[in-house]
């Protein structure tokens, strides 16, 4: 039996795709549970998303979890025993699946409380990270942290995954991945290099990079909210709101998964030019010409595939748990993603904004950011990616 578990949300299914594509070509179909009814949800605004999920997978949520397996109804009377609802239904999900002959999937396993651990030892567990972005130890001396106390932390964090017993494999996309999760991750954990499962390679992209005539439109990826200061978040989506609704250029801004809450707060920033956008990233980004981030973001991997250039105005964190993600190169705080030119990197608010009036202006320009941008994207997927998800798992 295969099993994927979804927590909190709807970007955790983005990495188990290419898994139970695997998985469908040898007539295996896995079941999906939900910790959480409105992940379901936020698919549902996906046809394409929810069509497969439905077509590849059983899945089970809170709402039919009980009926689907009405034999154990004797569990029920040992919920009022348990502290939270929660802990109610992850030890329900570890009583009735986690067996000798399951094989479970999750980028959440530290959403386990020690005692849970412990009984999931009979399966073959398989972890994988929540988002796609870069992870390497190259660049350490440029982090912009301690970096020993940023590894001890991080063995802090994971030590529990020790009571997992030997049969716990992590997956990671990259040499670089492997030897990065290595300086922390404990050693019954076995980590496998699968390679880059999720992200075509654009072959031929000189060729076949082309602008349709549709209107020009920006889309804004926010990174969470509660890494920089509200005030430096609102300030960059006002000035935006005034720069789109100044020069008749519709932008949206796409909150966060975890920030949907926020937007009330955020209805003042909206006009003619200026919204917010909902939905699947892969579902929306064909109705745009540039999309401009403010932060690290495996979204700008997904942006690219789709032949879309990219600006970052990097907005340096607040907290001191995500400064992990900076790197000082020289005078300049940013991403990895721009080290490996994945972005074109402003930090002048000012020139950030000339250029994307030039973008939309200057053809010759946006094939030159775009070209150089596709490049990097293939020159970064290609360094190791001859890697097969079915020699490693053994489906």
């Amino acid at each position: 039996m295969y099993i994927f578990l979804i927590f909190d949300s709807y970007s955790e299914l983005g990495p188990s795709i290419p898994i139970i594509k695997s998985l469908k070509k040898k007539n295996i179909k896995p079941l999906i549970i939900f910790f959480n009814n409105n992940i379901l949800k936020d698919i549902n605004k996906s046809n394409d998303l929810i069509s497969f999920i439905k077509e590849n997978t059983h899945i089970i949520s809170i709402n039919n979890i009980f009926s689907f397996f009405k034999f154990k109804f004797t569990y029920l009377k040992h919920i009022f025993n348990l502290n939270s609802y929660r802990t109610f239904k992850q030890n329900f999900f570890i009583e009735i699946f986690a067996n000798n002959k399951s094989n479970i999937f999750t980028t959440e396993p530290l959403k386990f409380t020690l005692s849970q651990i412990k009984n999931l030892r009979n399966c073959s567990l398989y972890i994988y990270p929540h988002a796609f972005t870069i992870k390497t130890t190259k660049y350490d001396k440029y982090r912009n942290i301690d970096i020993n106390n940023f590894y001890k932390k991080l063995k802090t964090k994971y030590k529990k995954l020790e009571s997992l017993g030997t049969n716990v494999k992590f997956l990671v996309s990259s040499k670089d991945e492997e030897k990065y999760h290595s300086k922390f991750l404990p050693k019954n954990i076995d980590i496998k290099n699968i390679g880059n499962l999720r992200f075509p390679i654009l072959k031929n992209f000189s060729k076949t990079i082309k602008f349709n005539k549709k209107k020009f439109r920006v889309l804004i990826i926010l990174g969470k909210s509660f890494y920089i200061s509200e005030k430096a978040f609102n300030n960059f989506l006002s000035k935006f709101s005034t720069f789109s609704n100044k020069n008749s250029i519709f932008i949206d801004y796409k909150l966060h998964p975890r920030d949907i809450k926020k937007q009330e707060n955020l209805n003042y920033f909206n006009h003619t030019y200026f919204n917010k956008v909902d939905g699947i990233l892969s579902n929306i980004l064909k109705d745009y010409s540039l999309v401009i981030v403010n932060s690290k973001t495996s979204s700008i991997f997904e942006v690219l595939s789709f032949k879309l250039p990219v600006f970052m105005y990097y907005i340096r964190s607040n907290k001191s748990e995500n400064r992990q993600f900076e790197y000082k190169f020289g005078n300049k705080i940013t991403s990895l993603f721009s080290r490996y030119g994945l972005v074109d990197d402003f930090s002048n608010f000012d020139i950030l904004l000339k250029n994307v009036i030039k973008m939309d202006n200057n053809k010759s320009y946006k094939y030159k950011i775009l070209h150089k941008q596709i490049y990097n994207y293939n020159k970064y997927f290609n360094d190791d990616n001859d890697i097969t998800i079915n020699k490693l798992l053994d489906i």
